[in-house]
């Protein structure tokens, strides 16, 4: 393990180089949010196993491998790669039962080029045995690494809006011909971002619709009560839709319905709170204030009587504590 190549193994060295600066920086975490683009990042970063930090881990691995390439131990450097890449596979396997990590993909993408361009034909110690085995742990994290690109790519793209604002707390997914969706619009009109989800070809139609109603200048509510309205007499008809309108708009809904499933749900509408709503919290302040008059506190139609004003009357079943 400790024998010497006869040349630094250049490609080897730079992407263990790259891996090791791509850890360190999440290690240190400073500009990270910029590009932890998935939701698997944070469950990453607060991590701690006997409370150690697997990006610890990687700094410290990274670094032997550049270490023993810059020495031109190429067996020893690309044995810890191995060791690397095989605890990478555990970490990938767990990954697909979990949230996706796009910065954890990248690490392993880096930690496998690493692995690949140490582990060269012309190092001349990858006899069959070695060689079996470098081809096995490959073709596993190969599969490993594709089947998480599916989930990240998804969590990157997310969920289309349809119609809200940055500053809502609050997520609604619905379906424009679901009569509980409609009754959910009209309590968080105003305080909901709202993400459309077709259940059949008629929801499709009107989403189409809506959206040239709300690129109009109309409210989601106004929108969606007049194509209730006409709906309930039967005078709605919905409009057209070209192959080019309409492949944009199934992508979006996809999407969407795709990102309530991540989540468990198979059913609308879904309602989504980040944290305790604020309106919610002002309108309970409100409720909760006194009447001229009243308790502060009490929110019971009746103030509780004052037992003080008369003493308490002993009588036949009273306990031991009535004098």
């Amino acid at each position: 393990m400790l024998i010497r190549s006869a040349n630094i193994p250049v490609f080897g060295l730079l992407f263990s180089l790259l891996g090791l600066a791509w850890s360190v920086f999440f290690t240190v975490g400073i500009g990270t949010d910029a590009v932890c683009v998935t939701s698997g990042c944070a469950v990453v970063e607060n991590e701690r196993i006997a409370g150690i930090s697997p990006w610890w881990v990687a700094d410290a691995l990274f670094f032997l491998m550049a270490l023993f390439a810059v020495l031109r131990l190429r067996v020893a450097a690309h044995f810890i790669a191995a060791l690397f890449l095989a605890g990478d596979c555990v970490f990938l396997a767990l990954m697909l039962f979990l949230a996706p990590c796009a910065s954890c993909l990248v690490l392993a993408l880096l930690l496998f080029c690493a692995f690949v361009f140490l582990s060269a034909k012309n190092a001349g110690f990858l006899v069959k045995t070695r060689r079996f085995f470098h081809v096995a742990l490959s073709l596993i994290w190969l599969f490993l690494f594709v089947m998480n690109l599916g989930p990240v790519v998804g969590d990157v793209a997310g969920s289309k809006l349809l119609y809200g604002s940055p500053e809502a707390e609050i997520d609604l997914y619905f379906s424009p011909t679901c009569p509980a969706c409609l009754e959910a619009l009209r309590f968080f009109a105003e305080s909901a971002n709202f993400y459309a989800v077709a259940e059949n070809d008629e929801d499709i139609a009107i989403l189409a619709d809506l959206t040239r109603r709300l690129t109009e200048g109309q409210s989601l509510e106004g929108a969606m009560e007049s194509i209730s309205s006409m709906r309930a007499t039967g005078t709605y008809a919905a409009p057209a839709l070209t192959l080019m309108q309409e492949l944009p708009l199934r992508f979006a809904v996809m999407r969407n319905k795709a990102g309530i499933s991540r989540l468990g749900f198979t059913t609308v509408p879904v309602i989504l709170f980040r944290g305790l709503p604020q309106n919610w919290v002002d309108r309970g302040r409100q409720s909760a204030a006194p009447e001229p008059g009243g308790t502060p506190g009490y929110a019971g139609p009746d103030l509780p009587p004052d037992l003080s004003e008369k003493p308490l009357e002993c009588g036949p079943g009273q306990d031991a504590s009535c004098p």
